[in-house]
């Protein structure tokens, strides 16, 4: 993960390189003033990891998406979308959440040929520890439920077809750092957990 600075816009790109070759590759562009708002995101997934890969970019201003899986042509959608949009902006947000805050909620665009609204709620749950050589730490955990909303949210339990919950972990202190993400990294994909990891010479 790399964030740069240019004039007063925030460029972060976080990249998930895997063994078999295939590639997650997220660039946000945003701004950071009394809140975070998202300019810009474009997603890439493809390789074998990702049974359906796409290249979506998602212009946040100006409420246009354009929607590429795999060899198919483009397509381009126009949604009005919210100022509070989440998109690439999840573990920016949850570093920044008061240590005994409630619960939040945060709009969320799922992507795909028919993008829709969702939302993310944002639930505090409790410490946990973890140790960097001897030296022990404390960490706050998170629960990301997502609702679908509607007739699709009210059916999804029934036909066991809700979302899985994400668990985040975030440092505490003077900057907090997320440490650790449980979560699938597309729709219908299994729970990957990620983790910074520690040099090894």
């Amino acid at each position: 993960m790399t964030q740069t600075l240019q004039k007063h816009r925030i460029i972060s790109r976080l990249v998930y390189q895997f063994r078999d070759g295939s590639i997650d590759d997220e660039t946000t562009i945003y701004v950071q003033d009394q809140a975070f708002h998202l300019v810009r995101e474009h997603h890439i997934q493809r390789g074998p990891s990702f049974p359906h890969p796409y290249d979506v970019t998602i212009d946040a201003v100006a409420g246009k998406i354009v929607f590429q899986e795999g060899a198919k042509p483009a397509e381009t959608k126009h949604l009005a979308l919210p100022s509070d949009l989440s998109n690439g902006l999840v573990l920016t947000l949850m570093r920044n959440l008061p240590p005994d805050g409630p619960e939040i909620d945060v709009p969320y665009l799922a992507v795909s040929s028919k993008p829709r609204l969702v939302t993310l709620t944002i639930l505090p749950d409790g410490e946990d520890e973890f140790k960097v050589g001897a030296l022990a730490h404390k960490t706050r955990k998170y629960v990301i439920k997502v609702k679908l909303g509607g007739l699709t949210g009210a059916v999804a339990p029934l036909i066991g077809q809700e979302p899985p919950e994400f668990h985040v972990w975030v440092t505490r202190g003077t900057v907090p750092t997320v440490i650790r993400v449980d979560g699938p990294l597309y729709e219908g994909g299994p729970v990957w957990s990620s983790e910074l990891a520690s040099a090894v010479w």
